[in-house]
């Protein structure tokens, strides 16, 4: 059996397989972009690389002009630097150096004296407040006493004490009257009206001192109290016995008693020394405020004292001299509603203690009286001008009752 002529069959050619494409058009395209890139980065350098002034002619044709350098004038003038203008700093305040403490003040003994302490109470009946009084014969010893341990506002009598710590101090040559100090701002928010200078002005020691007894100046005294350190004035006082007077700040206390043996110490003598004694009553002598203790007094009388107010405060300490009397009176008031009561009540107080000893029969002196070489305040008038029930109208008040 024949068989049919065999077909010869032809392999199809192999054929690259589609990925083979994507990735030869993938390199054309990258291609493509990489020349067209170069071509744009030709462009690019002569544009940017072109200086400033080149013009284009034509295209691709850059003509380079020649850069005119900037010519920079001189100033005139130099150039001013502005400084800071420097702060005006005041002299640093001498720190306050810390004092031997004094020793304990022994007063003489005081003997009361049943009718003079009748018209005291008397006096005091009519009085809104509480009072506390220490009076004392300072020839005979006799006196009255009425709540005079008990703690009352100071209000300006700290004064006394801040007065007591610059004589001794200057004393131990600690400080001197003529040095210079300054006041600050804190000073200056003190003031109620008697400073009438700036922070930064200028004193002396001793005007200081002067101001803040004779018109009660409340930034003099806090400038002084600075100078000698409250923590010496606290000490002393402890060291004196006066334990109900302490000086601290919106707490300023004393006691009737308290301020009495400090006036005894000083009409003896015994108050830093007796020069020193004598100086503190003479400045207390200048005091310009005299509607109470002096009021009422016989025209010649000499009076050292320091008063006190606060808003219902009246207070008035001091020594009182003449050829007829020769005392120590504090009289101090709280709790008050009249100021004006309290001030008159207290001129009746000194008027009728010094009628009351001036009557009694010469009796042995315990101590002497002021040197005659004091210059005191002298009282003027008579007490025959002055009545008991008028009120001191005729006092120029230039203080603010807390000032005093």
């Amino acid at each position: 059996m024949a068989h049919p002529p065999r077909r010869q069959t032809r392999r199809p050619s192999e054929r690259a397989p589609w990925p083979f494409w994507w990735g030869a058009i993938g390199v054309g395209l990258a291609g493509l972009l990489i020349v067209a890139r170069a071509l744009h980065t030709q462009t690019q350098p002569a544009e940017a690389s072109r200086p400033p002034g080149a013009t284009t002619v034509a295209q691709g044709v850059v003509i380079e002009l020649t850069t005119i350098p900037t010519i920079v004038l001189a100033t005139l003038t130099p150039t001013i630097t502005p400084t800071s203008i420097p702060t005006a700093t005041l002299p640093p305040m001498p720190t306050p150096v810390a004092v031997a403490r004094v020793s304990r003040y022994n007063p003489t003994p005081l003997q009361p004296d049943p009718d003079l302490s009748a018209q005291v109470v008397s006096i005091l009946d009519g009085l809104p407040g509480r009072a506390g009084v220490a009076i004392k014969d300072l020839r005979t010893g006799r006196g009255v006493l009425i709540d005079p341990e008990s703690e009352y506002p100071a209000a300006s009598l700290f004064k006394l004490e801040v007065m007591y710590e610059v004589f001794k101090q200057r004393e131990l040559g600690n400080l001197s009257f003529d040095e210079t100090l300054y006041f600050t701002e804190r000073h200056v928010a003190y003031d109620l009206g008697t400073l009438n200078l700036p922070a930064g002005a200028a004193i002396q020691l001793g005007d200081a001192l002067e101001r803040m007894i004779t018109i009660s100046d409340n930034s003099s005294a806090l400038l002084l109290t600075d100078r000698v350190g409250a923590f010496n004035i606290n000490q002393d006082l402890a060291g004196l016995g006066l334990s109900h007077t302490h000086l601290i700040e919106d707490n300023l206390v004393t006691s009737a008693f308290d301020m009495l043996s400090f006036l005894e110490m000083l009409a003896r003598g015994q108050g830093v020394s007796a020069e020193a004694s004598a100086e503190m009553l003479q400045l207390m002598a200048r005091q310009r405020i005299n509607d109470r203790i002096p009021f009422l007094l016989p025209g010649g009388t000499t009076v050292a004292h320091k008063t006190g107010n606060l808003p219902g405060v009246v207070n008035d300490v001091g020594v009182v001299s003449s050829p007829e009397a020769n005392f120590a009176i504090a009289v101090l008031i709280s709790d008050t509603n009249s100021e004006g009561l309290a001030a008159r009540g207290i001129a009746n107080i000194a008027a009728s203690t010094y009628g009351y000893l001036s009557s009694l029969p010469p009796t042995p002196t315990l101590t002497p009286t002021p040197s005659p070489t004091l210059t005191l305040v002298q009282v003027t008038g008579t007490a025959a001008t002055r009545s008991a029930t008028t009120a001191p109208a005729t006092i120029t008040r230039t203080l603010t009752p807390a000032a005093r």
